[in-house]
């Protein structure tokens, strides 16, 4: 299939714009602060929000004393005598933090419909897009849980086949040009790993996830109509990615300057979860605009800004502005 030649430039300008219109035209703090919240749930766990040194390395010949290497000795001498215990106490950290993370991973899945949604029609509900984007949301659950499971599939079997290996090399430095060459190797399997698995999750959010909110459809009937336009336009879309990558780079310079413009203020606000996602709402509704005003240039089957959601009439009330693209409200 033959697809037109997408402007970068012109779905940034277009992105730009629409964060603009949505957040300060007019400025309406309230406003901030409920759309803030759905952009809040749109990426529980997705972003950082601690800052740690990172920094802080000591030699355990140099700063280990008797005391402390005697505490080791003592520690794994009770680790054991008490291997089931330690084995039980493990499993149950496991399952909680594993059932954590399904559960936020759900809640992620159902906010980004109530963001997008919000961010098309320029209006800030919660109740209504939670509700009306229920068979969404748990089709883009699945998807993410199973992305996540093969991703960690993969680096489990890389683990497993060379993890044994790296520890003997390091640990007896043993270093040839046999294991120098075997380090690169696994290196470069990892990021070709991490690089595929990015990409599919990159083209999940931008593109697909607009495609299920445009169509009302699950997760494989957006891939299914997405998929022949991504293999005729592969290298448009590769385009995209390293130009998110570069816009990512200046947004984390931006958020660099912001924080030490502050005396590290800014770091704080921001390691605060709801109170960053409000903080950086900007570049939240930015991001968020910029995959559907690219894939709408291909076609107006692709228009997810365009679309006429339907809005219960007791809710029409809420709406305060129009939606961010042609069609009617």
């Amino acid at each position: 299939m033959e697809s037109p030649c997408p402007d970068l430039m012109q779905s940034t300008s277009g992105a730009f714009g629409s964060m603009k219109r949505i957040l300060f035209q007019p400025f309406d703090i309230a406003k901030w602060f409920v759309l803030g919240f759905s952009a809040w749930l749109a990426h529980l766990m997705e972003s950082g929000g601690s800052f740690s040194s990172g920094n802080y390395q000591e030699s355990w010949d140099s700063g280990s004393s008797q005391e402390d290497q005697q505490a080791i000795e003592t520690f794994t001498e009770w680790i054991g005598e008490n291997t089931g215990l330690v084995i039980a106490i493990a499993s149950g950290v496991l399952i909680v933090l594993l059932a954590t993370y399904v559960v936020l991973a759900w809640v992620r899945s159902r906010g980004k419909f109530m963001l997008l949604d919000n961010v098309v029609h320029n209006r800030c509900q919660v109740k209504q897009p939670w509700s009306e984007f229920k068979k969404e949301g748990n089709s883009l659950f699945r998807w993410a849980l199973l992305l996540t499971a093969v991703f960690l599939g993969a680096m489990v079997i890389v683990a497993s086949l060379s993890g044994s290996y790296v520890y003997e090399t390091i640990k007896e430095s043993s270093w040839t040009a046999q294991s120098v060459t075997t380090m690169v190797v696994i290196g470069v399997v990892v990021l070709i790993i991490t690089l595929v698995w990015a990409y599919i999750h990159m083209l999940l959010e931008h593109f697909v996830v607009p495609l299920m909110y445009r169509d009302r459809c699950t997760g494989t009937e957006a891939w299914k109509k997405f998929l022949p336009l991504h293999r005729a336009a592969l290298g448009w879309f590769v385009l995209y990615a390293l130009w998110l990558f570069v816009l990512g780079l200046g947004f984390g310079v931006l958020i660099l300057l912001l924080g030490l413009g502050t005396c590290c203020i800014g770091f704080v606000l921001m390691a605060i979860p709801y109170i960053g996602a409000v903080i950086l709402l900007p570049a939240t509704v930015f991001f968020r605009c910029l995959g559907p005003d690219y894939l709408r240039q291909f076609g107006a089957q692709y228009d997810a800004l365009s679309i006429a959601v339907p809005v219960p009439e007791l809710e029409q009330a809420t709406v305060t502005h129009g939606g961010l693209g042609e069609g009617p409200e």
